[in-house]
């Protein structure tokens, strides 16, 4: 039920806003700064995964079992094992200079707290720009395929 309420969320702030035109340099700060968030969770680096998120971020993932904060999830990073595959070209819409809405699809291989992952999911995220940087606040999976 949390994550249908989280994703009931973020689908009424996405419709709340009304695009911006995308900005090159935006986008380009915005996907370097997704890339560095991925390998970071890659290799279970903890103080690049809280450089990269709001001090308030939410995850929804199946793998989860629900929702979780971000002082949770560094806790469990050593419990994730995961390598990330077929990605999908990521749809980016920005709100204004400092927000953004992204999703994707990909495909997880790995293991939390030794259960497999999704095969297949379909991700939302919300990025904000604070201070000049882009940072995750929100990020749900809905799962497309079961391993």
């Amino acid at each position: 039920m949390r994550i249908v309420t989280a994703t009931a969320a973020v689908m009424s702030a996405v419709t709340a806003f009304a695009a911006a035109p995308a900005n090159a340099g935006d986008l380009a700060d915005l996907k370097a700064a997704r890339a560095k968030l991925e390998t970071a969770f890659v290799d279970q680096d903890a103080e690049a995964i809280r450089s990269l998120m709001t001090s308030d971020h939410v995850a929804a993932t199946y793998a989860y079992g629900g929702v979780l904060d971000l002082d949770a999830q560094i806790a469990s990073i050593g419990d994730l094992k995961v390598a990330f595959s077929d990605v999908s070209a990521p749809m980016i819409t920005l709100f204004d200079a400092e927000g953004a809405y992204v999703t994707y699809e990909t495909s997880l291989d790995g293991t939390y707290r030794g259960k497999p992952l999704p095969h297949r999911v379909f991700v939302s995220e919300i990025w904000v720009k604070t201070d000049g940087r882009w940072l995750e606040k929100a990020y749900q999976e809905t799962v497309i395929d079961s391993p």
